[in-house]
């Protein structure tokens, strides 16, 4: 991995998390998973508090938090982004393209941005409605989407995206966000999991020789507070609440019978806690499971039946092509369990070029 002294030169930034200072290179070996970057918000009416799921037949936009690392405002500050269909390799050359079928890039514009821990809001247009065949995971009218924002001036901190495409590893003014939340039902025996997504080559221009490999993922990175607290915002969860209320007590003074209906699409952020409270113990602590996995690997269908943790790939200029993150779990997990996986996309030289994290939750 090569980094310019332009693209390590702390300024304006899009931070992938708390922790995160700017201070780049980070570590482009998959052990800090700048792929899910919380100042990258997916806007829309339908949940306003889910930031990370498209809804079908609603419009949807981007929201990019910016920061000033520098001790003067910087002016005249331009974001774009680019919307995929939960693809590890994001860019211009792989993304929903307009009309019809995506925004192609989204543009957003600042008068300045401020120095301080306080990040800018920019928010980006134009809005698309997504079909359901535009969105390659669909669970009812929701799914998940990858988006890839670059943030400059005008006055030369930072640049339009180069046509080389993103460095994420190199350059603090680029991020990328890719999450999916998937249940997992629960039901006697082994519980399976079927995920489709895209590998694509996000330059337009030449081939790609890239493996592609999956991991589960434990520690501390594994899940986050944040991460918590969108798992509680997320349309499983409220699935969850209607399927598996609490049990009502004899001697509460209201049953809960009488109780209004949560309705989560209407939280606002601070009211999370109070539907945490109104889960049941098993769905409101949410767990990273501690138990074995029967089976974890990949599957390219339209490259033959290999089945393997780790995939080697050549994509021609701009291809994409399917592939599935297929999980076998064991029949011991208790509802509330998650567990946590990481798809990465390298080039020749091991350098990670884009990734994709995975929520699996028993249900």
């Amino acid at each position: 991995m090569v980094c310019t002294d332009q693209e390590k030169q702390k300024g304006l930034a899009i931070l992938y998390s708390p922790s995160d200072d700017g201070t780049r290179p980070v570590a482009c070996d998959g052990s800090v998973p700048w792929w899910t970057n919380q100042h990258i918000e997916l806007i829309h009416a339908t949940n306003p508090t889910d930031v990370s799921t498209a809804y079908v037949g609603q419009g949807n936009t981007i929201d990019v938090l910016v920061n000033n690392l520098t001790a003067a405002t910087i002016e005249n500050v331009n974001v774009e982004a680019w919307v995929c269909n939960f693809t590890l390799g994001v860019g211009p050359a792989s993304s929903l393209p307009p009309p019809g079928t995506g925004p192609g890039k989204l543009t957003g514009f600042a008068p300045s941005v401020a120095p301080g821990a306080t990040p800018t809001r920019i928010h980006c247009s134009p809005t698309w409605t997504p079909t359901s065949d535009q969105i390659i995971n669909v669970d009812g009218d929701h799914g998940h989407l990858c988006i890839g924002a670059n943030v400059y001036s005008d006055g030369g901190d930072g640049e339009p995206l180069p046509s080389g495409g993103f460095n994420f590893c190199c350059n603090a003014r680029q991020g990328q966000r890719n999450i999916a939340i998937k249940a997992v039902p629960g039901g006697p025996g082994m519980r399976q999991l079927i995920f489709t997504f895209q590998l694509a080559n996000p330059n337009g221009s030449r081939q790609l020789v890239t493996t592609v490999d999956v991991r589960r993922t434990t520690g501390r990175f594994a899940m986050t507070a944040a991460d918590r607290k969108m798992l509680q915002i997320n349309p499983i969860v409220h699935q969850m609440t209607q399927n598996r209320q609490p049990a009502v007590r004899e001697t509460e003074t209201v049953s809960a019978a009488r109780r209004p209906a949560i309705d989560i699409h209407s939280l606002p952020n601070h009211a999370v806690p109070q539907l945490v409270r109104a889960l049941p113990v098993s769905l409101a602590q949410f767990r990273l499971s501690p138990l074995r996995l029967a089976a974890l690997d990949l599957h390219l269908p339209e490259h033959g039946t290999a089945r393997s943790s780790r995939l080697n790939v050549t994509l021609e200029p701009a291809e994409r092509t399917a592939i599935e993150l297929r999980v076998e779990f064991s029949a011991g997990e208790q509802v509330g369990n998650v567990h946590t996986f990481d798809m990465l996309q390298r080039a020749e030289n091991g350098d990670i070029l884009g990734g994709g994290r995975v929520f699996a939750v028993i249900t």
